[in-house]
């Protein structure tokens, strides 16, 4: 096989990764908003904090004072 051969041959598997790279990324993102905006598709949904927050801890009103 020729050098030049070889050479397409290999840039072709490349691009061949990197499109799959590319469409895994995409899968992954789509998965990510589906997951943090919840079921129901549309304009209205609810987004909330994955965690909430702490409620205040015991002993921190006595630091500010």
């Amino acid at each position: 096989m020729e050098n030049w051969q070889r050479r397409e041959r290999e840039k072709g598997q490349l691009e061949s990764v990197m499109n799959k790279q590319s469409e895994m990324m995409q899968d992954n993102s789509d998965e990510i908003d589906r997951l943090s905006h919840g079921p129901g598709g549309g304009g209205t949904h609810d987004c909330k904090p994955l965690l909430s927050p702490p409620d205040r801890t015991p002993g921190i009103t006595a630091l500010r004072i």
